[in-house]
């Protein structure tokens, strides 16, 4: 494997951090407890809103 210079690896971090801040952003108001809790019970039939 070619060595890169360490500007190269800084870079690399940078581009790494934008991803995962957006990563952690979704974990973290997933976790608010202002969200709901999984999905709401539906009837065991729905009426579509469209005909086909």
């Amino acid at each position: 494997m070619a060595r890169r210079p360490a500007d190269a690896w800084g870079l690399i971090a940078w581009e790494m951090a934008g991803p995962g801040a957006a990563v952690t952003g979704i974990v973290l108001l997933g976790l608010h407890p202002a969200m709901p809790c999984g999905t709401a019970e539906r009837p065991v039939r729905t009426r579509d809103l469209q005909p086909n």
